[in-house]
């Protein structure tokens, strides 16, 4: 299949749910099944293919006291996007080019449309163009998805002449979009989604034009960039950049935008590169003892009290974002000693009351010490967590809300009565959809009332913000619902989602889990390459469960074993074939010698890399900058630092 055909799954599997949304909600199926999908007039009627849909909204963390909507779109018009995207792939790559100063250009990776660059590559460009300028215009485009104007993007594709000129005229493909768009958001005009990665690539048509009109009207000698509505451009005086200013200025309002004044500015250098706290934070370094475990756990603690006090010391003063999402992120690069859990498992809490973003990456951690053995405290976190629901539930925060509840699906914490009442009053379909799944897990105390859950589920919520959680209801048989669902059997979309089997959502997924098993899979054949290769996979399995402190259950256990066992049969067969080969070919004795010396140099190169906690052999698969990977294969007891584990700059 060609790239271009990989488009539309790309676009669907890894963006149509927002990062920020707990990771059950999945759309993997519904991208596997795209192709099976009969989306024409004759199939859905042309009401049905125009049918307007509401947006599932979801409440996130931007600043201190202000928030930011996200939205999920309905699959309907979200797959029509898909495939028209790939279909003009071409085209948009053309228009994308005209751009010199776009940082964000959509590019097509292995499994997903990403930008072209990371935000770390800003500091690099403005180093760069400073060494003969002097002058720096920074501008940011007040709420730039909330304001794009959906008919602007057929201006932005085709002239705002020619677009007006042809308003309803499908050939050129950006009505097409405009009115896609319309559709998956009510028939609104202004704004697109913030969330789903069509929006990157929509605000990114807009973004290129206004980009080449600044040049073309500047004139030669304009550089800078742009990263989605953030721009700095660089100049010799301050005369051209206040030009330039207004230029700008003008090109915006042309298209229904407007620059952010606080954030609009001309500034000399000097400037600082980068934050104070950044640099604390990448440079500061946890003491230990090499010839005394006691004294390292006493040094740890120590620098756990200090680091946290510094890291909330600098949120105090700075309004920046990210800072205690950083100050956690380096802190996973270390081995917390087991004495040393408490105090920080208890700043590790602390932290979400402070800054609720970093609730992710917080979760992300306890979670991945509970596999490793680690002493959570149970009770604590169970108050932690029906705290932190019943603090956010009726703010319609849905974030904090529906992490929490992720997080107690995955540990088995139970839900207390007056919380759960509170969760039965509320319409968000992503909070609905994870306290069904507490409640099928039996997590939910109380006398429990759905009757408003019920309330939410009619024919019309099937194209309005209940629509998730209605057709989940059916698919798992929660609410007494199912598949037969009249209202479903009759509606040419969902009937074809029904019969193709196609979930939203995945109750058991865990991201963590799954990491557990990947990581000692590897672990195990790493160690049957190296030094076990007379053992069976049980031995293989438990030795490496006791070496690294693994803490699962046996069922777990009794899977991988099979697991484990299957791949190294594979191994065995691939060996088997590859002597054979080498008989067939008169395989010289002195070559097989000398592979035997290699193979036993790998053998202790192996051994010793084990005796620094972290076999190199695994480290390979885990190239992606993995946290998780990183740590669940370093040997904790051995083992201060996370090796090869690098913190990203996304912070």
């Amino acid at each position: 299949m060609s790239e271009e055909k990989e488009i539309a799954k790309k676009i669907i599997s890894s963006g149509y749910f927002a990062s920020q949304i707990p990771g059950e909600f999945k759309s993997t199926t519904l991208s596997e099944n795209i192709d099976k999908l009969e989306l024409t007039k004759s199939r859905l009627s042309k009401d049905g293919l125009n049918k307007w849909c509401k947006l599932i909204d979801y409440s996130i963390p931007k600043t201190e006291n202000f928030r930011r909507i996200l939205s999920v779109p309905h699959p309907l018009h979200y797959i029509l996007l898909a495939r028209l995207i790939e279909d003009k792939w071409v085209n948009l790559e053309s228009h994308f080019s005209k751009s010199q100063f776009s940082l964000t250009t959509p590019q097509i990776s292995e499994d997903r449309i990403e930008p072209k660059y990371e935000m770390s590559e800003k500091i690099n460009r403005r180093i760069h163009n400073l060494v003969l300028k002097r002058y720096i215009l920074q501008a940011d485009i007040t709420r730039y998805y909330p304001s794009i104007y959906t008919h602007s993007i057929p201006w932005a594709l085709h002239t705002k002449e020619i677009a007006k000129a042809h308003p309803r005229d499908d050939g050129y493909f950006g009505n097409v979009i405009d009115r896609l768009v319309r559709n998956l958001q009510d028939g609104q005009t202004v704004g697109i989604p913030i969330g789903p990665v069509v929006s990157l690539i929509i605000q990114e048509i807009v973004g290129t034009t206004i980009d080449d009109e600044f040049k073309r009207e500047y004139g030669d000698g304009l550089v800078g960039y742009r990263y989605t509505d953030d721009m700095e451009y660089y100049f010799s005086s301050s005369e051209e950049a206040e030009r330039a200013l207004n230029i700008l200025n003008k090109i915006l309002k042309n298209y229904g935008l407007d620059l952010n004044n606080s954030k609009t500015k001309v500034i000399k250098i000097p400037q600082v590169l980068e934050s104070e706290w950044l640099y604390y934070f990448k440079k500061y370094e946890f003491r230990r003892n090499k010839k005394d475990k006691r004294k390292s756990i006493y040094l740890q603690h120590t620098d756990i009290k200090e680091f946290f006090s510094t890291a909330f010391r600098y949120k105090i003063q700075s309004d920046e974002k990210g800072i205690l999402n950083y100050a956690v992120k380096v802190l996973r690069g270390i081995v917390i000693y087991r004495d040393n859990w408490n105090i920080f498992e208890s700043l590790l809490l602390q932290s979400i009351l402070v800054d609720s973003s970093i609730i992710p990456t917080v979760f992300e951690t306890i979670e991945g010490y509970k596999y490793r053995g680690y002493p959570l405290n149970n009770e604590r976190i169970n108050s932690f967590i029906n705290v932190l629901i019943k603090d956010n539930v009726e703010l319609r925060n849905d974030f904090e809300v529906s992490w929490a509840l992720s997080f107690a699906a995955k540990l088995d914490i139970s839900i207390d009565e007056d919380v759960s009442k509170l969760l039965l009053w509320n319409d968000n379909a992503i909070i609905n959809i994870l306290v069904m799944i507490l409640n099928s897990k039996n997590l939910l105390n109380g006398d429990l009332d759905f009757s408003y859950y019920e309330t939410l589920l009619t024919e019309e919520s099937l194209y309005d913000s209940n629509w998730l959680f209605y057709y989940e209801c059916c698919f798992h048989g929660w609410l007494g619902k199912d598949k037969n669902n009249q209202y479903f059997k009759d509606d040419k979309f969902f009937e074809q989602l029904l019969n193709n089997n196609v979930s939203f959502v995945n109750p058991i997924y865990s991201r963590v889990l799954e990491e557990v098993k990947k990581s000692i899979i590897s672990l195990c054949l790493n160690h049957y390459k190296t030094n076990m290769k007379t053992l069976e996979a049980e031995e293989i399995m438990s030795k490496v469960i006791e070496e690294y402190s693994f803490s699962i259950e046996g069922d777990l256990i009794e899977e991988l074993n099979i697991e484990l066992e299957n791949e190294i049969n594979k191994i065995k067969t691939a060996e088997r074939a590859e002597e054979e080969t080498e008989e067939a070919e008169g395989t010289e004795e002195e070559t097989e010698e000398a592979e035997g010396t290699e193979e036993e140099t790998e053998e202790a190169e192996g051994t010793e890399e084990d005796t620094e906690g972290v076999p190199e052999a695994t480290r390979v698969q885990g190239n992606d900058n993995n946290w998780l990977f990183y740590f669940l294969t370093t040997n904790v007891n051995k083992a201060s630092n996370i090796r090869r584990y690098e913190i990203e700059e996304e912070y």
